[in-house]
């Protein structure tokens, strides 16, 4: 995500005190995945097409948080 959807979803979610979680397009970021386990959300919200989330990327998201 580039641009003004960036800045609008960081805006947002700032807004909400939710953070913002970045990572690669086919990689879980192990900064991504160390707050994934010790916070353990109960809701992820993945912003961008297939261009930006590759399905091993969702797949690695998911299986992080168990």
């Amino acid at each position: 995500m580039r641009g003004p959807a960036a800045i609008a979803t960081g805006a947002l979610l700032g807004a909400n005190g939710v953070p913002l979680l970045l990572t690669g397009t086919t990689w879980l970021a192990p900064a991504t995945s160390g707050y994934l386990t010790t916070a353990k959300p109960l809701t992820v919200h993945m912003f961008g097409g297939t261009a930006a989330l590759s399905a091993g990327l969702t797949a690695a998201v998911w299986n992080t948080l168990g």
